[in-house]
């Protein structure tokens, strides 16, 4: 499902510390900005509210979605505000996921084992070995990312976990003619090569 296809040449980066990405062109891989005013749904097979902490744990096939924006987990916790809107969902699997439909077509794939969705920041912060990965532009593996569901943008650190892996998508040259099939030598049909001697 997360598999990121090896037929392009990929260029890897690794920082120690914060790692923008916000500045990379987004025009392709814009978000879905009608997502937000489509009504949020969440589903669960079981949950125990606490209302007067505005809070609601759900348990078991916790499914939540809006729009294009689809999220899956083992539990969840919902935060409501005074209105008794969810302004905050947090997911918890074994990873949790999350998707959302981008403008090119393609289909923003994100997981985690924590994700936090804040509904009226629209951001979703990932923790715990997250990987985002986006048709187009690339993959962004990393302790702790966080994807705007507006934008298409992402953030990431390492937080001190290790460090922050970029996989780049090179763009193909469709002008550029197949390269012709090379056609072995007869005199080295059939012969094995073997590692060593005098070169």
């Amino acid at each position: 499902m997360f598999t990121v296809s090896t037929k392009h040449r990929a260029v890897r980066a690794e920082l120690l510390l914060t790692l923008l990405l916000a500045l990379l062109p987004l025009t392709s891989v814009q978000a879905l900005q009608s997502d937000r005013n489509q009504p949020l749904y969440v589903n669960a097979d079981s949950f125990k509210a606490e209302q007067n902490n505005h809070i609601a744990h759900l348990y078991g096939n916790v499914q939540i979605q809006q729009g294009s924006l689809n999220g899956t987990a083992n539990q969840g916790v919902t935060y409501m505000n005074q209105h008794g809107h969810i302004v905050r969902i947090v997911l918890v699997g074994t990873p949790a996921h999350l998707n959302q439909k981008l403008n090119n077509g393609g289909i923003m794939q994100a997981r985690a084992q924590t994700i936090d969705y804040n509904v009226t920041r629209d951001t979703a912060t990932l923790t715990g070995q997250a990987v985002v990965i986006q048709p187009g532009q690339g993959r962004f593996e990393g302790y702790r990312l966080v994807y705007n569901t507006q934008t298409g943008s992402v953030t990431g650190n390492s937080d001190g976990k290790g460090r922050v892996h970029l996989i780049f998508q090179a763009k193909s040259n469709k002008n550029t003619a197949p390269a012709k099939p090379v056609s072995p030598h007869p005199a080295l049909t059939g012969t094995t090569h073997r590692n060593g001697g005098s070169h």
